[in-house]
């Protein structure tokens, strides 16, 4: 469901932009426009990273605030039982596979959901997934097969919780990634880089994707 506007007394707030449920899991989806400058993706450390990776943080803790929202009732969500994932979703991929990165953003994440008066243990009892648009459209094809629970319970296991979206459904869900059929809008791609979209789009899908 598209959350819509709601106010919390004379404040207006415009809630998660996403809220998917399968009877298993609730996944709460907040999409970021914001691009990883390059100077930042070619250096591994230092102030310039650091303020990239800061803006990521402050969009997981904005996530954090309205599950909040959601769970105390103040949405038109209605609240059940279920267990809820909260997954940021990128336009680029930020690469966060580095157990320094990672341990950054969490630790900053802490740090701001403590400033905004939420519990920081949140972070670690409901872990947050990071994952570009591109991952999305090619793993969101096996919720339907695993179940959302299924699925995010095994990503953010300590195990996986720096394994990039994709790799980690390759590593854990080989059976169902294989057993994808086409890439989503794959005919526009097709239509618009005729020459590149083969290649491309065999590369998102694996090593035996064929494109049909």
């Amino acid at each position: 469901m598209d959350e819509a506007e709601y106010k919390v007394g004379r404040q207006v707030k415009h809630g998660v932009d996403w809220i998917v449920g399968d009877g298993t899991a609730n996944l709460f989806v907040e999409c970021k426009t914001k691009r990883l400058r390059h100077d930042a993706k070619i250096t591994v450390e230092g102030e310039v990273l650091e303020a990239q990776l800061n803006i990521l943080a402050e969009a997981i803790v904005q996530l954090y605030k309205n599950i909040r929202d959601a769970v105390d009732g103040k949405t038109n969500w209605t609240p059940n039982q279920l267990p809820i994932y909260p997954l940021v979703v990128t336009l680029e991929e930020w690469y966060l596979f580095s157990p320094l990165t990672t341990a950054y953003v969490h630790r900053q994440v802490k740090t701001l959901l403590e400033r905004s008066c939420i519990d920081p243990r949140v972070a670690d009892d409901m872990p947050y997934t990071v994952a570009s648009i591109d991952e999305i459209e090619l793993v969101g094809q096996i919720f339907d097969r695993t179940g959302l629970g299924t699925f995010f319970a095994r990503k953010t296991e300590p195990a996986h919780s720096h394994t990039m979206l994709a790799g980690f459904a390759w590593t854990c869900f080989e059976e169902h990634m294989r057993d994808i059929k086409r890439i989503l809008f794959s005919a526009d791609w097709e239509r618009f880089l005729p020459d590149t979209a083969e290649g491309w789009i065999r590369n998102l899908r694996g090593p035996t994707a064929s494109l049909v």
